[in-house]
């Protein structure tokens, strides 16, 4: 905590005991100005002022787990809730990663095997949740340097090798207050991405076999035929989760995506554009149709799009339309 020249220090002192303890040391000689009861789990962060901390705590009595608010002033929680009404209601969340006072939570699809297979932003000190990002894959997430960007770092399993825990470097920034993809990261697999607070707009792929290190900026954008490529794998993974159905339907989809990309290589961008507004409107209609069936208590259809699968392609898709090339005027 710069702002008051202090660090806090938790540990447990025997190894699954439960118990855990928690120290107040001084930044300059390192001297321990107060001794805690401050169980301090996953999404742990400090707020910018470094007025208060913010951490997971479980409840073993009751197996809830809590959103603690902590004040370095007074040295006590000063107010606590329940994690799982953060966000959408769902069973379970996930706190991986916490900066500048704010926490990037992640929770699974409830009928879905993927673990955490959507990510938000929360700002605990406005108790505001930013737009939520579902993503088709299994993977691990991190927030950059200054919490601007969230980093998805797909992972899968694969029992074939050593370690069942796969990196295939495929990487994904998205703006963390908006949602937005910026860029998508093809980099050598084996890699695991790490990000260090005094580097904001960087991460790190590094790994340990090769002992590289590869830095990405987080501000970067990458092309826009590259993102029509992630959208059209986007809907392929969508359409694997079930995220969207009816197999015609799916074939309208595809056809506006390839032919999408067939006009954007040919650098016309209108009709690019006109290819994705029409996979855009179909997207919608069918969500609106499926959102309806789900208010009325209706069996879902054959042809259907998810709350999951609207959110990953139309918002994808927009943010491609915002980004074509606008044509010239005389």
């Amino acid at each position: 905590m710069p702002q008051r020249n202090r660090f806090y220090v938790t540990w447990t002192p025997e190894v699954g005991s439960g118990i855990v303890e928690s120290a107040i040391f001084d930044g300059t000689n390192f001297t321990r100005l107060d001794t805690l009861v401050l169980p301090m789990g996953l999404g742990g962060t400090i707020s910018e002022d470094g007025t208060k901390i913010y951490y997971i705590e479980e409840d073993s009595m009751t197996d809830t787990e809590y959103l603690c608010t902590f004040s370095s002033i007074t040295n006590s929680v000063i107010d606590r809730k329940n994690f799982l009404d953060i966000g959408p209601s769902t069973e379970t969340k996930d706190a991986p990663d916490g900066k500048k006072g704010r926490i990037l939570i992640g929770y699974n699809h409830p009928t879905k095997e993927h673990k955490d297979n959507n990510y938000f932003l929360y700002d605990p000190g406005m108790n505001h949740s930013f737009p939520i990002i579902p993503f088709p894959w299994r993977f691990e997430g991190h927030l950059s340097g200054d919490a601007n960007a969230i980093i998805l770092e797909q992972v899968n399993w694969d029992t074939t090798r050593p370690s069942a825990e796969y990196r295939s470097g495929n990487v994904y920034i998205f703006e963390a207050e908006t949602g937005k993809l910026v860029q998508r990261l093809s980099l050598p697999s084996g890699g695991k991405v790490l990000v260090f607070d005094n580097f904001p707009n960087k991460v790190y792929s590094f790994n340990e076999q090769t002992l590289q290190a590869i830095p990405v900026d987080v501000t970067e954008v990458t092309p826009t035929n590259i993102f029509l490529d992630t959208l059209i794998s986007f809907k392929h993974q969508s359409e694997a989760l079930s995220w969207l159905g009816d197999a015609n339907f799916i074939k309208e989809l595809d056809n506006h995506l390839e032919n999408a990309r067939k006009h954007l290589l040919r650098s016309d961008s209108t009709k690019s554009g006109d290819e994705l507004q029409k996979f855009q409107e179909k997207v919608q209609k069918e969500r609106e149709k499926t959102a309806k069936e789900e208010t009325d208590n209706r069996p879902r259809g054959p042809r259907f799009v998810t709350s999951e699968g609207y959110a990953l392609l139309y918002f994808n898709a927009q943010y491609i339309l915002d980004r074509l090339p606008k044509k010239k005027t005389r």
